[in-house]
């Protein structure tokens, strides 16, 4: 048995992935920036600890270690994308930190999940079917776009934070006194129901499990509440052809939208003639994909619970269902 720390355990995924844990034989131990009476999660952990915030960085590094001495920790399971960039940064080559290995992808991967414009580059580029939707640096749009409404972001964003919509050239002439501009992108705006796929990859022995699913009710940061999960085989393979040219290790999530009920698929993957494919509906292209770490330090338990998951959903059987079911999740912005 050993012992992980999971941070951030207020967060969506933190109840599947304690109880993963436990299920592994693992001791687990949380920590959150709010108090214990506070945080559900903190009664399903063996010790809970309160965090500073992560943009402290010296603070939060010499809290982390000082958990990892205290409690013997073995693995560090970061929840949400802001411990992801800071242990990104801050793990040893060996990928360890204070002593404890950080369940997280390697940083070639996350160079791309947590910048936005690098991976419309690399989605450019792929040839797992996936496809991006066009990202122009805030910059380089001088005057504004050649078409109205957009969605102005941070590169590195998450769950929303910093997002604006623009509507006409009125909006776009405020953007003139946001802060930082280079850290912002353009995308047109897409709407129509939002299609994730839910990607759960051990890069050791390239086992990669997909399972799809449609939004129908999502937080205002961007987090599913209530969903259907479905079964489409060439979704799934290039959603795992992406994790794998990513080298994506643990959960990688693929988010997009579609247009009509009846482009499900084309949502998210390049088809060469389109048009022939689904009428007159062009495809809708990913405008998001991000990486959750959900740190799942033993892959195996979760992808037997998924393909048990999936053998409830053969022959296309529709199952609506309200929270994952062994898949950690990360709202995407």
């Amino acid at each position: 048995m050993g012992t992980a720390l999971v941070t951030a355990i207020g967060s969506f995924s933190a109840d599947i992935v304690i109880k993963r844990l436990h299920a592994a034989g693992e001791k687990v131990v949380g920590s959150d920036i709010y108090a214990r009476e506070l945080v559900a999660d903190a009664l399903s952990v063996d010790a809970f600890y309160q965090a500073p915030y992560t943009s402290d960085r010296e603070r939060y590094a010499s809290f982390v270690a000082g958990v990892c001495e205290a409690e013997g920790v073995d693995y560090i399971c970061p929840l949400t994308d802001v411990d992801v960039d800071f242990f990104n940064a801050a793990r040893a080559v060996d990928g360890t930190f204070a002593g404890a290995l950080v369940c997280i992808s390697p940083a070639s991967a996350l160079a791309y999940c947590r910048d936005k414009q690098a991976m419309a580059g690399f989605l450019e580029r792929s040839s797992s079917g996936v496809r991006g939707i066009e990202t122009r640096p805030l910059p380089s749009l001088g005057s504004g776009p050649a078409s109205f409404p957009v969605v102005v972001k941070p590169k590195d964003g998450r769950s929303s934070q910093g997002l604006r919509y623009v509507h006409d050239e009125r909006e776009w002439a405020e953007l003139s006194s946001i802060p930082d501009p280079e850290r912002y992108v353009v995308q047109p705006l897409v709407e129509g129901r939002v299609v994730c796929v839910d990607v759960v990859r051990a890069a050791a022995g390239d086992a990669c499990v997909a399972v799809p699913r449609r939004e129908y009710l999502r937080t205002l940061n961007g987090a599913g509440t209530s969903v259907e999960v479905f079964h489409d085989a060439v979704l799934e393979a290039a959603s795992c052809a992406l994790a794998a040219e990513l080298g994506a290790d643990r959960v990688l999530i693929v988010v997009g939208h579609r247009a009509k009920p009846a482009v499900c698929r084309e949502a998210l993957l390049q088809r060469r003639e389109p048009a022939q494919l689904i009428g007159d509906v062009p495809p809708v292209p990913v405008h998001r994909i991000a990486v959750e770490q959900a740190g799942l330090v033993r892959v195996a338990p979760l992808l037997a619970r998924v393909e048990q998951r999936r053998a409830l959903l053969k022959d296309e059987q529709r199952v609506p269902v309200g929270q994952r079911h062994g898949i950690a999740y990360a709202g995407c912005d």
